[in-house]
């Protein structure tokens, strides 16, 4: 039984963060924005769009890079950090924290928090990747994460944990399991007293656990008077990429058992192509787009997106992983367009030129070969064609009367 009036010993509670630090507060590197960037008024911060933005666009090596992402922070090592976003933890996104006192990844670590990054590009064992590059950290808005859940993250950090509180909201609860002891999740949160008026022992809510569950309980009495709809989903700005650079490469790549076709660009923003970053058009016109000319190699374009982890099973054994893909994921072709000079794009970099040799080269080889393979058919059909006979006048439909060739021939 389970005597909701709280013992007048409070047992300690676990909070949410790490212990010895204060809460997390919001912090911005304005300082960070390249200085190349255009200036506030330019129409580049105007064109991200007004739902996902948090700030004016940011610009690497002169070219738009500006990423948002919102999710629950797990610290991997002092520079490096995954933003986990769903209940799968192999589709977490990897990002990396520069060297700099105020992204402290022990403090960030466990936290529902929104980044400010840039993406950039790398290759692995499996191929190109993306990933995010931390340039600031936010308390995420009412537009990144649902209320309901950035407001039961100042509970405490574990999640088991937050659930036993929702468990305990209920009028009837079971607090023991089958040998008849207390269940693990529970013990923080009650404790057994002996019932003055009866000499029985009875279990209570501590102190603490009672304050809890009287603000959940108000919380979601309020959310449900107004009208809301109580939502555990990621909110609709929680993964917003923005990125302008120019195309290395394209191709459609098929479908399998395991995935969609999608349309793969390789966007360059570094003289190192190793380093472009993969985007994956998975708008189902994808297909037709890229086996036309829409889309040409260097050509300057402005992509608006989501970035996305996709883990690949092995087809000897599905609990391993065959391969994992980080990259850019666009779901409609409309959000593929091209970039304006000075407002996307404010310089043009040296290596681009190196696009436009290697087209050169590759058309000149193509012209080449085709001139190649035009005298070879020429000579093969050379060896087994009769030569033609040479051309007769057409024989003439006018009625000759009949004379004397010699009349004819003055004639004619």
């Amino acid at each position: 039984m389970l005597n909701n009036d709280a013992s007048p010993i409070d047992a300690a509670q676990p909070q949410g963060g790490v212990e010895g630090q204060q809460p997390f507060a919001a912090q911005t590197t304005s300082s960070l924005n390249a200085p190349d960037a255009p200036s506030a008024g330019a129409d580049a911060s105007q064109r991200v769009s007004t739902l996902a933005r948090r700030g004016p666009a940011r610009y690497l090596d002169g070219m738009r890079n500006s990423a948002w992402i919102a999710g629950l922070v797990h610290r991997v090592d002092d520079h490096n950090i995954v933003i986990q976003q769903t209940g799968n933890m192999e589709t977490a996104i990897p990002a990396r924290v520069e060297p700099n006192p105020r992204f402290d990844t022990t403090r960030m670590h466990m936290r529902l928090l929104t980044l400010e990054c840039q993406v950039l590009g790398r290759r692995d064992e499996y191929g190109a990747q993306a990933y995010l590059n931390v340039v600031g950290v936010d308390r995420p808005s009412v537009l990144d994460l649902p209320s309901q859940k950035v407001w039961e993250s100042g509970f405490g950090k574990d999640e088991t944990r937050r659930e036993a509180l929702k468990q305990l909201m209920k009028s009837k609860v079971s607090l023991f399991d089958e040998s008849g002891n207390l269940k693990d999740e529970f013990k923080p949160y009650v404790r057994a007293v002996v019932d003055e008026a009866t000499g029985e022992q009875v279990w209570r809510l501590t102190k603490q656990a009672q304050q809890q569950i009287d603000i959940m309980r108000m919380f979601q009495e309020f959310l449900e008077v107004s009208g809301s709809v109580i939502d555990s989903r990621v909110g609709a700005g929680k993964n917003y990429v923005s990125l302008a650079g120019f195309l290395d490469a394209k191709a459609y790549i098929a479908p399998t058992e395991h995935r969609k076709g999608y349309g793969l660009l390789m966007i360059r923003q570094h003289e190192d192509p190793d380093l472009n970053i993969p985007v994956r058009v998975t708008d189902p016109r994808a297909e037709k787009l890229f086996a036309g000319a829409a889309l040409r190699e260097g050509a300057p374009l402005l992509i608006n997106g989501s970035i996305r982890r996709k883990v690949y099973p092995s087809n000897d054994d599905p609990s391993k992983i065959a391969s994992a893909h980080t990259y850019i994921e666009v779901v409609s072709i409309s959000d593929v367009k091209p970039a304006a000079a000075q407002v996307d794009i404010t310089k043009t970099p040296a290596w681009w030129a190196q696009i436009r040799d290697r087209l050169a080269a590759r058309r000149a080889e193509m012209e080449k070969r085709r001139q190649a393979a035009l005298l070879r058919s020429k000579e093969e059909l050379g060896d087994i064609i009769v030569p033609a006979k040479p051309r007769q006048p057409a024989a003439s439909t006018t009625s000759v009367p009949n004379l004397p060739d010699a009349e004819i021939v003055e004639d004619l």
